[in-house]
This record gives C-alpha cells, structure tokens and sequence, in this order.
C-alpha cells in the first residue's frame, strides 16, 4: 500500500466567498511526506454520490442556485448541471484548488486528482426544472447528433433521460479538467456508481459514466485522464473489461472483506495502475466477524 484516496471538501475550503482554508490539504500533505506515502486528492464540490452534500452554506441559502426537480416539480437534495451560476463558482473554487496544489511544497506526494465523486441524479431520472426542460426542448448538440444519427430530439434518443444528463454532466466535468490541466501536470479523472440490472436511473444516480452513458461521457469529457468504476458487484470480470479495454484502469473503491480483498490479484493481472477497498483502515478494528476480514 503505498497511496491514500482522501477526499477534501468545498465548505472546509472556501467557507465564504472567495475566502479560502487551505490547512485541510496542508495537513494532509504535511502528514504524506512524514509517512512517505502518496496520495489521490478527490474533490467533493458540486456532487457527491449523487447528492450536493458538501457545497458550502452560502451556495446551499441562496435560491439563485438552482436544484434539480423531479416530473412532480418536488427539489432533490442535488444541483442541477444546467445551473451555470453554481457551476461557476464551483470551478472558481477548484480553480483557486489547483493554484495551491501546483505551487505546494509537497506537491512531489500528489499522483493524481478526482473530480467529483460518483456524478448522477438520484431521485429522478433527469432535471425536469424550467431551466432543463427548456433544454430538453432545444434541438440536439452536434456530438449528440453524431452518436446517435437519426434522433433529432432528446426523446429519440437511447435512454434519453441519462444521455441528456450525461451530457450536462460531462460538460462541467470537462470544464474542471480544463482548469485543472492549465495548472497541474496530474493525472484527472472521475468516478462512476455502476447500474444494476434490475435499478432504474434515478434508483442509481442517472447519468454517470455507466454502460449506457460511456460513449457520451468520453466525447464530452476528453480531457480526462479516464473514468474509474467503484465495484460492489460480485461479478467484477465484465466491469474490468469495460472499463478497462481503451483506458488505464483505476478502481478508486470496493468492499474490504475477503471476496473483494481477493479482486485484486485478477485486477493488476488486468493491468489496473490501483486497487482500493473502501474505508480500509476498518481492518484495523477489533471487529468480531474477523472470518469476513483478513
């Protein structure tokens, strides 16, 4: 083990307006170069596992900030990828991220950088706020014509609810790996919460980077390094075969009992550049199902 995924948090960072704390990464990289191991800093901003969990109270308190609404008009806890206010002050912020982490002293102990964590709309299968269906309405983006041919609207096209997503989402994700690229020269890349076969989008946050939505997330979002898959399934050889065919492989998150444990020798044997159990300092608990542990 020689690398740590540690999340760092937009309302730790700018907890007012153009006021930034940095000490959160300064102690995180001051305790990396003691213990002389790396680490992958994962940007938690605008959404996280498909909700707006960590987006600062004074985003949270002002209503020109819009959030995604479902067909009954009812607001999800998550901001709308069509909100270009929010969208530009949480690429300001990771603007501001970016200039630190590139000047940092201890910057050597950075490998790479998430942005976001596990993109998608939960709740809904798409934003039905004035905003997004005005959207909806207009007629299809260039890039959307050229994947799907012959739909010229969004209802014509092949799950349309998460590629319309997919899109806005991809967009902002692009916009963050373009600032990102003009300050540091690290590895970007984004995370995905993989469908079920028997999961509806929306009971799954509804356009990530998943089997429906890939051929979109890699035109809109080029400028990322690669999108990584966080494996809870049991079956994980079709996964790495997707996710791992035309792109490095990175799995940012898995189960840490020994079924998953056990994953990683097929993964690196896969070619995978990292492996990482979710919450693996839990092994180190006096926990009484040690037979489900190392």
């Amino acid at each position: 083990m020689n690398t740590l995924l540690i999340p760092i948090y937009w309302e730790l960072i700018e907890p007012q307006p153009n006021q930034f704390d940095f000490s959160l990464i300064d102690s995180h990289l001051e305790n990396a170069a003691e213990k002389k191991i790396d680490v992958i800093f994962l940007w938690f901003g605008l959404w996280k596992n498909g909700l707006s969990t960590y987006v600062p109270e004074w985003i949270k308190t002002d209503p020109k900030y819009f959030r995604i609404e479902d067909s009954a008009g009812n607001k999800m806890n998550s901001y709308s990828p069509l909100c270009q206010d929010v969208i530009a002050q949480a690429h300001s912020a990771f603007a501001a991220i970016c200039d630190y982490l590139g000047s940092h002293p201890l910057r050597a102990f950075i490998r790479m950088v998430q942005i976001e964590n596990e993109i998608g709309s939960l709740g809904t299968s798409r934003d039905h706020s004035s905003a997004a269906e005005k959207v909806y309405q207009m007629a299809l983006p260039q890039e959307i014509r050229n994947l799907y041919p012959g739909a010229k609207q969004w209802s014509e096209v092949p799950f349309g609810d998460e590629v319309f997503m997919a899109y806005h989402y991809a967009a902002a994700i692009q916009d963050y790996a373009k600032i990102a690229r003009k300050r540091l020269a690290l590895p970007l890349y984004t995370n995905v919460w993989l469908k079920k076969p028997d999961r509806r989008p929306g009971e799954y946050p509804s356009g990530g980077a998943v089997s429906t939505t890939w051929q979109v997330w890699k035109v809109i979002a080029s400028q990322l390094d690669f999108i990584a898959p966080d494996i809870y399934e049991e079956e994980i050889k079709p996964i790495i075969a997707e996710y791992g065919n035309d792109q490095p492989l990175l799995i940012p998150e898995t189960r840490i009992d020994k079924r998953y444990i056990s994953n990683l020798f097929y993964a690196f044997g896969q070619g995978a550049i990292g492996y990482s159990p979710f919450g693996i300092e839990d092994l180190l608990t006096d926990d009484t199902s040690q037979d489900y542990r190392f």
